[in-house]
């Protein structure tokens, strides 16, 4: 499926995840003490808060962290899937013909539909 350059970014994409999942816990904990604690004591309500974004953006960030380990994987057929065929003369990206009932050519800020021609 990858080659190893992908196979070695694939390793160590799971080793992150593997390695940080406690994180998501602790947020999904903390979460619940949050909605859960204030009933009985509503003056915890404001630091529970407070404790529940602080850790929210620092399982932001580690979810970044795991997630580019995971964009470096290349697999040959998601990487090689933009042939020299598929581009017109200006170097457009054209989607397949049965996608739109012509080609589809991206354009910035839409999709415009060209008439197709063999």
């Amino acid at each position: 499926m990858t080659d190893e350059d992908g196979e070695r970014w694939l390793d160590e994409h799971r080793d992150r995840a593997e390695d940080l999942i406690w994180i998501f816990y602790a947020l999904a904990a903390l979460s619940a003490i949050a909605i859960a604690a204030p009933i009985k004591w509503p003056k915890s309500s404001a630091p529970l808060v407070i404790a529940v974004i602080f850790l929210g953006v620092g399982t932001l960030g580690t979810g970044g962290y795991i997630a580019y380990a995971g964009g470096k994987i290349s697999a040959p057929r998601i990487s090689q899937r933009t042939s020299a065929a598929e581009k017109d003369a200006r170097g457009t990206l054209i989607k397949s013909a049965k996608a739109c009932g012509g080609v589809c050519v991206k354009r910035p800020g839409a999709w415009h539909k060209r008439p197709y021609k063999s």
